[in-house]
């Protein structure tokens, strides 16, 4: 698979709910990807993970070679709504930022 983004037999379940089910995908350096769907199909879910934001279930989240683990100030994400992340005080969100 080839991509700058890449999915590679990517899953997330939250208890007996499968979320994200074995996903495979490459996405290019700047392209433009929509993910177009119903409330609770897993759009937010993806882009958290992508944010390292969430841990995949199974699989992994690769950005230019690098597996995606947990959070970095190199990647960004607009959150639906005001947003800090919890396990940080104000000041490291705020430094984060």
């Amino acid at each position: 698979m080839t991509g700058y983004v890449q999915f590679v037999d990517t899953a997330k379940s939250f208890g007996p709910v499968d979320v994200v089910r074995n996903t495979s995908l490459g996405l290019d350096r700047n392209s433009l990807v929509v993910f177009l769907g119903p409330s609770g199909c897993g759009k937010t879910t993806l882009m958290r993970m992508v944010g390292g934001l969430d841990e995949p279930s199974s699989g992994s989240i690769l950005l230019g070679g690098e597996k995606v683990v947990r959070p970095d100030r190199r990647r960004g994400m607009v959150f639906q709504s005001y947003s800090s992340f919890p396990w940080l005080t104000v000041k490291n969100n705020i430094a984060f930022g």
